[in-house]
């Protein structure tokens, strides 16, 4: 091997593109986006894994994303209509000699919690881990069909008006008006 060969590099196509597309990930990460709350991202330990949301007419359904983690690393709690995933993904250690030019996935501990509607069998609630995909399958509560119910209109005063008329009568407010006048006067 010759001086020249070590000195020589190996060059890459420059794409301007992927380098803008790294630079808006790197940033909507540093703010948590696509989440409501961005300090959740920051808390919890620098990552937080994407989630789909959705529901039926008998379920909501919670998908979380945590390729890397194994199922006894995450944990799935319910407190007070407060569903919470928490976990830990470990960071793989490398053997001696090896160089890392990039590293994008996210380490450390993530949890993410969601407020529940209160429409919902919160002892119902299963989770299940497969492919690290966690899915939170939450039953609604089954409503009863709601029925309209016919209010009959009377004519006349109104219920409130008369009720106050009868409670606090002008007799009773006399007292009040003399004292008043007193003081204004004297």
């Amino acid at each position: 091997m010759s001086i020249l060969d070590s000195l020589t590099m190996e060059l890459t196509k420059w794409e301007p593109l992927r380098e803008i597309e790294d630079f808006f990930d790197r940033y909507s990460r540093s703010l948590a986006f696509p989440f409501s709350r961005s300090s959740e991202l920051f808390a919890n330990g620098g990552w937080a894994p994407r989630v789909d949301v959705s529901e039926n007419d008998n379920a909501f359904v919670i998908k979380a994303e945590i390729p890397g983690v194994s199922k006894d690393d995450v944990k799935v709690t319910l407190d007070n209509g407060v569903l919470t995933l928490q976990g830990e993904r470990r960071q793989e250690r490398e053997d001696k000699g090896w160089r890392v030019h990039r590293m994008e996935r996210s380490y450390g501990h993530f949890m993410r919690s969601f407020s529940l509607p209160s429409n919902v069998y919160e002892s119902h609630v299963k989770a299940s881990f497969h492919n690290g995909l966690l899915e939170v399958d939450i039953p609604k509560l089954e409503q009863a069909a709601s029925q309209a119910l016919q209010v009959p209109v009377e004519s006349g005063s109104s219920p409130t008006a008369a009720r106050l008329m009868s409670e606090h009568s002008i007799a009773s407010a006399l007292p009040l008006v003399v004292l008043f006048l007193a003081a204004a006067l004297g």
